[in-house]
């Protein structure tokens, strides 16, 4: 097998690879229904709202932070998961997932500096998996939101999965949340293909550049 064939197989197994990754939208939450617009430079979106694109606010309400309340990880706008309205805070998104593929999931954390708790928490979950992920807001102000980032991981066990994000903190200062992303993860095997023939290639690239040199 030449190298061009090689190569071929190589950039087929990563086409795979991309065709199975979940079809996330919205992660940085820039997209929004324009009635959102007001003067607050966080206004609350509440349970049932659809005005977050992909998302759902599961109970309570959110806060829809602007670039001109604190700085977001990717973009201009971020979400403080803590809203005013329950001591229960969470969104959630469902998208596509193919059952027994492996997926990543990778985000943005930080925490409203602006009152108690310090310590901000929200556990990440989907597919039957959960991880808690916690964020001391101790030193930092909106002008320093120090945004962290984290990684959490899940294997689909259907045609679709939902990814939830439910605040595990009390009152109106919640986890900050952006950047969102969700990709999925190559099968050991197709990476090893595609490892093994891109060292097959090199190695005949190699032989050919000596073979020529004589």
């Amino acid at each position: 097998m030449n190298p061009t064939q090689w190569t071929a197989i190589g950039l087929a197994c990563l086409a795979t690879a991309s065709a199975q990754a979940a079809p996330f939208t919205n992660g940085s939450f820039e997209l929004h229904d324009p009635s959102i617009e007001s003067d607050s430079s966080e206004p609350l979106v509440l349970a049932g709202e659809t005005l977050l694109p992909g998302w759902d606010v599961l109970a309570g309400s959110i806060n829809y932070v602007r670039f001109n309340r604190w700085q977001a990880a990717d973009g201009d706008f971020s979400i403080d998961l803590n809203g005013e309205h329950s001591d229960v805070y969470g969104i959630a998104q469902t998208f596509d997932t193919l059952a027994g593929q492996k997926y990543l999931v990778s985000f943005a954390l930080s925490g409203n500096p602006d009152d108690a708790p310090s310590v901000k928490s929200f556990v990440v979950s989907a597919a039957g998996t959960a991880a808690t992920f916690t964020f001391d807001t101790t030193g930092h102000t909106r002008q320093s939101m120090q945004w962290l980032p984290q990684s959490f991981t899940f294997t689909a066990t259907g045609a679709s999965t939902t990814l939830r994000f439910d605040s595990q903190t009390t009152g109106p200062y919640g986890p900050a949340l952006d950047n969102v992303r969700v990709t999925a993860v190559p099968e050991p095997s197709l990476m090893s293909l595609l490892i093994a023939g891109s060292a097959v290639a090199w190695r005949m690239r190699r032989r050919n550049q000596i073979t020529s040199s004589l």
